[in-house]
């Protein structure tokens, strides 16, 4: 009634019998690990733009050698900054918070 076990050399190691299946969709397996490692490292960056933001902003701690490698721009964005806050950090923090905001609520709806 019972059955015989198999013998060792008939029964195939389980990872590379699975694997054996993937190996028509090498390149879409390929596509999506690096998808992923992309995925994995920006999300890692994420808090960074917020420290910027706490930083700068409300700490007051100036960039060193400005925000972009242009000084023109530099310039403009500053003067940007102070016409729609009128020099008022708080007023700048809530512009881009809502900007921040509006931007993944847009990537959160795709």
């Amino acid at each position: 009634m019972s059955e015989a076990p198999l013998p060792n050399d008939d029964r195939r190691p389980l990872l590379p019998w699975t694997l054996s299946f993937l190996r028509p969709y090498r390149r879409q397996v390929s596509l999506l690990t690096v998808l992923l490692l992309a995925e994995i490292g920006l999300g890692a960056l994420a808090p960074w733009p917020l420290a910027v933001v706490i930083d700068h902003v409300l700490g007051g701690k100036p960039f060193e050698g400005g925000i972009t490698p242009w000084p023109a721009v530099d310039v403009y964005l500053s003067q940007a900054k102070a016409a729609l806050t009128h020099h008022n950090q708080l007023a700048f923090l809530v512009i881009v918070v809502i900007a921040v905001t509006r931007i993944t609520s847009r990537k959160s709806l795709e």
